[in-house]
């Protein structure tokens, strides 16, 4: 049986990929790495090297350096970065299917079906970026109120086991008020280090 892969080219996917970067930069490591095969036929798609100590403790430092920065800027600003994440998403929608399809054995249509509800939940959270409104109540103070306002939570870090990260990548990685660390268990390495080149593209650089 013979598979168009030319989706691979597409999406920019090397024989060996880097499964560690800050912002553009991709990392070189000594870590593990981890092919990933098609359960359609059995090929080797890619091979993704995993994290070393020194380039997970690089990355951590550079998260909380980035998240200083992520937490002062308004919600319209942080959901203007969902947008163009769901735009890059709509522009590589097919090749990005097709890599789902083939990587996880899934059918096409629920290949694109996964990556369809990546980008309507980015649709959700940019409408939500103006939309977190606190609650204003009184005090037992004279002429005094207290308000509610919402903050970026802070470094998160995410260990999955799901198909190709991409559940996480929807309800996590796309918030409105976290910087995220993400590990997978090995499954989709190859889907999950292409949304990473993907989201490289927009506004947000690290």
């Amino acid at each position: 049986m013979s598979i168009d892969r030319s989706f691979l080219q597409a999406l920019g996917i090397q024989p060996k990929n880097s499964g560690v970067a800050i912002g553009q930069q991709w990392l070189e490591t000594s870590g593990e790495e981890i092919g990933s095969y098609s359960p359609v036929d059995g090929e080797l798609i890619a091979q993704v090297s995993l994290a070393d100590d020194a380039a997970y403790e690089k990355v951590l430092k550079e998260a909380q350096e980035a998240f200083e920065i992520w937490r002062t800027w308004p919600a319209p600003k942080r959901g203007e970065i969902v947008r163009q994440i769901g735009e890059a998403l709509r522009a590589q929608k097919q090749p990005l299917g097709e890599l789902v399809s083939y990587e996880m054995g899934k059918s096409l249509q629920e290949g694109l079906g996964e990556v369809q509800e990546m980008i309507d939940i980015c649709d959700f959270a940019v409408g939500l970026s103006r939309q977190l409104y606190g609650l204003t109540m009184h005090s037992e103070r004279p002429s005094h109120r207290m308000y509610e306002q919402w903050h970026p939570l802070g470094i998160v870090g995410i260990i999955s086991g799901d198909s190709g990260g991409l559940v996480l990548e929807r309800r996590y990685r796309l918030g409105l008020r976290r910087c995220v660390c993400v590990e997978t268990f090995g499954k989709g390495p190859t889907f999950c280090d292409c949304l990473s080149k993907n989201y490289q593209e927009c506004a947000c650089r690290k």
